[in-house]
């Protein structure tokens, strides 16, 4: 897909960084909230026996590291998504927030696939 430089964008003006901030906040915090709400926690004990019993690899690293790596991925995606919304409006900048929000319905997305509905197949 080839993006043309004088194609029209998505909006006019450059979002401030502390308003890009806020909203990218925003985003990646529901997209957060939503996905943990499907977590294998102590909070969902139904969810957590049912992820206990599933046959895992003998590298798969404890609950708590992959607590501190999706907040590190979650940061990291706030940060990107800051950092692309405060850009000045193009076309390759409005793909690039496109792709994002991609990802971040991914990784709310992956949790209720894999624990809302247990479907490993479509994980």
């Amino acid at each position: 897909m080839i993006i043309r430089e004088n194609a029209a964008c998505w909006g006019s003006k450059k979002i401030r960084n502390s308003t890009a901030i806020v909203i990218a906040g925003a985003i990646v915090g529901a997209a957060a909230i939503s996905g943990g709400s499907f977590a294998p926690a102590p909070a969902h004990p139904r969810t957590a026996v049912w992820s206990a019993r599933l046959r895992k690899s003998p590298l798969t690293p404890p609950g708590p590291v992959f607590a501190g790596a999706w907040t590190a991925i979650e940061v990291l995606l706030w940060y990107g998504g800051a950092r692309l919304m405060a850009q000045e409006p193009s076309p390759k900048r409005n793909a690039a927030l496109g792709f994002w929000g991609l990802s971040i319905l991914g990784v709310g997305g992956f949790s209720w696939v894999l624990f809302g509905r247990k479907r490993l197949d479509e994980a």
